[in-house]
């Protein structure tokens, strides 16, 4: 159990981290526009969690993406604002002026920072 909720506190470290990202406005037809995305697995130090375990603990998280290149990540009941590119598979959020490159593909955004990932899915 201990495990369990170190990789819980790392996810949401990497959230702080995201929290913590201000960038150019994407190029026009992108495939996120309009979409709401949720955690559904984390991974650190060799432990995983799914998404429902840290929903349990701490409430969905989840990335709303807009038309207009904007938009928001919600963690722990708190909502930040901010803008995205996407490039190809490469996805820059832009939070509070921090970037945090993630990757788009495969029907999942992979998030990597501080020795943790975290995979989110189309809701």
């Amino acid at each position: 159990m201990k495990k369990a909720i170190s990789l819980v506190l790392s996810v949401l470290m990497i959230c702080t981290l995201v929290f913590a990202g201000c960038g150019s406005k994407a190029e026009g037809g992108d495939d996120l526009a309009n979409t709401t995305w949720t955690l559904t697995s984390g991974k650190s130090g060799g432990q995983e969690v799914t998404g429902e375990q840290v929903t349990s603990l701490f409430g969905e998280i989840k990335m709303e993406f807009k038309a207009d290149s904007k938009m928001s990540m919600t963690a722990a009941e708190v909502t930040q604002e901010g803008t995205y590119k996407l490039d190809g598979s490469k996805l820059t959020l832009s939070i509070e002026g921090q970037d945090q490159e993630c990757t788009y593909e495969n029907g999942s955004i992979t998030m990597e920072s501080a020795g943790a990932t975290l995979t989110f899915s189309k809701k």
